[in-house]
């Protein structure tokens, strides 16, 4: 009897693997790095645009920088990075320095690219403080967002 209990925990522990395997091969999400964001800056000191954009070329990137009145100084970028590489330019406010912000994944839905994020709030108190703006520069394969035509954001909160 303690041979067979054995050999069907084995079996329903394996299938369970298998299946994690099989579930995960489905969108298991786009590969990024976190680029480098000290040759981006903006002409006010203290206002920063809210930005979501899939920038694939040099001037997708000088028309976001026209649009937008992000200021981009550095070299990176180029036509030879954009040949292989894209970069998703992500800048927001959130009401609080107490808050912080962290990029857990993107997924493909569909032709949307979904930037899954996690927003961390202070457990209680009355905290009166001033907005602060975040930008990160996502960097991605040209491979991997082809077929992308939207980009959007999935937030959850999670207490400090």
């Amino acid at each position: 009897m303690a041979k067979k209990f054995k050999k069907l925990l084995l079996l329903g522990v394996m299938l369970i693997m298998a299946l994690g395997l099989f579930a995960c091969g489905k969108n298991a999400g786009i590969q990024f790095t976190i680029g480098d964001v000290g040759d981006f800056s903006t002409e006010a000191l203290y206002e920063h645009p809210t930005i979501t954009k899939l920038v694939k070329s040099v001037d997708e990137l000088q028309q976001l920088c026209v649009e937008s009145g992000v200021i981009y100084t550095g070299e990176k970028y180029d036509e030879s990075y954009f040949n292989e590489k894209a970069v998703i330019v992500y800048s927001f406010a959130i009401p609080s320095t107490m808050m912080s912000v962290q990029i857990d994944s993107l997924k493909v839905d569909s032709k949307t690219l979904i930037i899954n994020t996690t927003r961390f709030v202070p457990k209680s108190g009355i905290w009166i403080d001033v907005e602060a703006y975040r930008f990160y520069v996502l960097e991605v394969n040209q491979g991997d967002i082809a077929q992308i035509e939207k980009v959007q954001i999935s937030q959850k909160d999670k207490n400090k």
